[in-house]
């Protein structure tokens, strides 16, 4: 029985780098697909409500109070457009619906720079993709109380789909990109051990790794089944887009 299971297991495994193989090498024969590049314009500004001048008059005692519910205060407002392609006048193509802002954004973070003593409600405000939400948004508001000029860092991360990864230097220098999807990835590592002749004569799915293979994962040779997991140690999430804005 236990004969039986681990010839099943590596049955498998040989299923699964054949099935990964065929892919890479079916990708790598289409190329890659057309892509269509639109622009994303987003629009960040602020405004500004005063305190009540006439309570200020009936009051004596008129010191700024964030408890007060006549306290001034401020709403950043973070919008996007995507503008039309140059094939919008196109009237033979299929009008689709135009995506929101937040369609394109995983998360959304505002770091604001204040003393936090002074400003009980926190100085940092995300907005998070929901998993298995459908509504998206053309616009983003924050509204907090005060009356200084205010510096803040939004932070925008993208949502590719399929996922990009930021590579390690090691695995950058190798493929000579900096992000990219898993499948490319991979695709990429199958490409530089075809070029380098790295797999073995009689079983093509183990690579005998060059010394930047080696160094990459860590074995003299692997299985080419383990190089989606090998290159886990080498992915992280891709660095956020980055706007300082002043809150007027």
């Amino acid at each position: 029985m236990k004969e039986l299971y681990t010839e099943l297991v590596e049955f498998e495994k040989k299923l699964d780098a054949t099935i990964v193989r065929k892919k890479l090498d079916i990708q790598e024969a289409l190329g890659k697909p057309t892509k269509i590049r639109r622009t994303l314009r987003l629009f960040i500004s602020n405004t500004v409500t005063p305190v009540d001048q006439q309570q200020e008059l009936k009051s004596e005692d008129n010191a700024f109070d964030l408890n007060n519910n006549n306290a001034p205060s401020w709403t950043l407002k973070i919008e996007g457009k995507l503008l039309d392609s140059t094939n919008a006048d196109d009237n033979s193509k299929k009008v689709e619906p135009t995506p929101k802002m937040t369609s394109f954004f995983r998360t959304v973070s505002v770091e604001l720079d204040r003393d936090p003593s002074l400003y009980p409600e926190g100085n940092v405000i995300e907005w998070q993709k929901q998993p298995n939400s459908t509504t998206e948004y053309d616009k983003i508001e924050i509204k907090r109380k005060g009356d200084m000029n205010t510096n803040c860092r939004i932070m925008l991360h993208l949502d590719h789909n399929p996922q990009r990864y930021k590579l390690s230097p090691s695995l950058s220098d190798l493929l000579d990109a900096k992000v990219e999807n898993k499948l490319q990835i991979v695709m990429g590592i199958w490409n530089y051990c075809k070029v380098h002749k790295l797999q073995d004569h009689e079983d093509k799915r183990i690579i005998r790794c060059d010394n930047r293979l080696a160094q990459l994962f860590g074995y003299p040779q692997v299985h080419f089944s383990q190089i989606p997991e090998l290159i886990n140690q080498h992915l992280t999430r891709p660095d956020p887009i980055v706007i300082d804005y002043t809150i007027r």
